[in-house]
């Protein structure tokens, strides 16, 4: 990575871009301003993975229809996201944060680990996971609020 700055979003806020939700206006404009600030979003390879199995439930629950879901994973994977693959180091940084944090599983801690790694901003949807990553006093969390 070089020094253009970074950013870590976690699944929901793309997911929470293409459904009407609480959150879908501050995950745009959210979006709108790491892309015009030059930011680059960077996510664990993970990443498809859980958008896809969030669109696919959204469908499931009809949410959203199948067409709607298709498209949205479509533009999401066009867009200018930078994967880093999962590696030996993420996946250790992961377990040691999953530990830290109390959490039985590790998934989300990717996003904080690949975060930490690179020094960026982590922005989460996910209250619990970013009011214990504050609790722990990691200054790198950004809670995408209403």
């Amino acid at each position: 990575m070089n020094s253009t700055p970074a950013a870590v979003l976690d699944a929901y806020i793309p997911v929470s871009m293409v459904v009407n939700s609480p959150l879908s206006q501050a995950a745009s404009n959210l979006w709108k301003d790491l892309t015009l600030s030059g930011t680059q979003i960077v996510v664990p390879c993970l990443w498809i993975y859980e958008v896809t199995s969030l669109l696919r439930q959204l469908v499931s629950r009809r949410v959203i229809s199948a067409r709607v879901g298709e498209s949205s994973l479509s533009l999401l994977l066009e867009s200018n996201i930078h994967f880093r693959e999962e590696d030996a180091t993420l996946a250790l940084n992961a377990l040691r944060w999953a530990d830290r944090l109390g959490y039985a599983q590790a998934g989300g801690c990717f996003y904080v680990a690949l975060a930490d790694q690179l020094g960026a901003e982590f922005w989460s949807a996910d209250r619990r996971l970013a009011g214990k990553l504050k609790a722990a006093g990691w200054p790198h969390i950004r809670e995408l609020e209403k």
